[in-house]
């Protein structure tokens, strides 16, 4: 098995790891210096009802600036990788995470998509799923990727299921949600599954 080839936490967060999707949209790190950026463009109530509640929800400045602090420190712990999603404008329309990263596995979970509602149905979700793919198994090293999905969240499980993910199971009411349990379906993708 390989070692991962992994920037560090300092690395990424000074953008030594900036991924581009195949649709013109670019995966920057998280920054503070884009609280308002990020809130403008994610601070939906629509895009959080009903999968997040609580302190999940990002629904105002201060718990967008919270967002981002607990991501950036989780990634100078080595822990998670996220990245916001920026268009042609380097305008703000989305965010995913890598994160639940083993060294000693060579696995790591994609997590926390989410695209703004003005920007969702163009793909966007997909391309920089794809685009995390493809620097985590030809660059990086990994072995494995996993995704858990709401099996209400219909849109993402396709995504996952166009890209190869195979559908592993589902756990059965997994996930507390603003609307009640959801059953979470559990994707997973090897390195010799993975086409390019």
């Amino acid at each position: 098995m390989n070692k991962l080839k992994l920037p560090t936490g300092k690395q990424f967060l000074n953008g030594e790891l900036v991924l581009h999707t195949n649709n013109g949209y670019t995966l920057i790190p998280y920054s503070l210096n884009r609280v308002n950026d990020f809130y403008g463009s994610l601070g939906h109530s629509k895009l959080w009802y009903p999968y997040y509640r609580g302190n999940a929800v990002i629904d105002s400045i201060a718990r967008a600036k919270d967002h981002l602090e607990r991501r950036i420190d989780e990634c100078q712990n080595g822990n998670r990788f996220p990245w916001m999603i920026a268009d042609e404008n380097d305008q703000i329309v989305g965010m995913i995470s890598l994160m639940d990263i083993s060294s000693f596995h060579n696995h790591a979970t994609i997590s926390r998509i989410a695209v703004s509602p003005d920007f969702q149905k163009k793909g966007i979700a997909c391309a920089a799923i794809h685009a995390v793919m493809k620097w985590a198994f030809e660059e990086a090293g990994f072995h494995r990727l996993e995704a858990d999905v709401s099996m209400k969240n219909h849109a993402s499980r396709r995504c996952f299921e166009k890209l190869g993910f195979a559908r592993e199971g589902v756990r059965k009411e997994d996930m507390w949600c603003a609307d009640g349990w959801h059953d979470m379906a559990i994707y997973g993708m090897t390195e010799g599954m993975f086409t390019g």
